[in-house]
């Protein structure tokens, strides 16, 4: 168990054990073995399965009908709210 009071999960740096148990979770595009979407969505499961059990009061079964932005893979982000833009490298 962690020394903190402060954990997701008991078991530490879990998260991406099953995403490098598959190549079908890591990019291709890359070579640097980064999760691609499937690897991410796989953690993020991951992530909310263990809030709901270990942390069930942080959980919200709220819908979003609207999110205010969705990345779109570029490196250049542009808020569409100010129309400013910065690069994310």
């Amino acid at each position: 168990m962690y020394k903190s009071e402060y954990w997701l999960s008991p078991k530490p740096s879990y998260l991406l054990e099953e995403v490098v148990k598959d190549r079908k979770y890591i990019s291709e595009a890359v070579h640097c073995g980064h999760p691609n979407e499937n690897g991410y969505e796989l953690i993020a499961t991951q992530l909310i399965a263990d809030i709901k059990k270990y942390h069930p009061e942080f959980y919200s079964n709220t819908s979003v009908e609207k999110f205010d932005w969705e990345w779109d893979g570029s490196v250049i982000y542009t808020s569409q709210k100010k129309g400013t833009s910065f690069n994310l490298f």
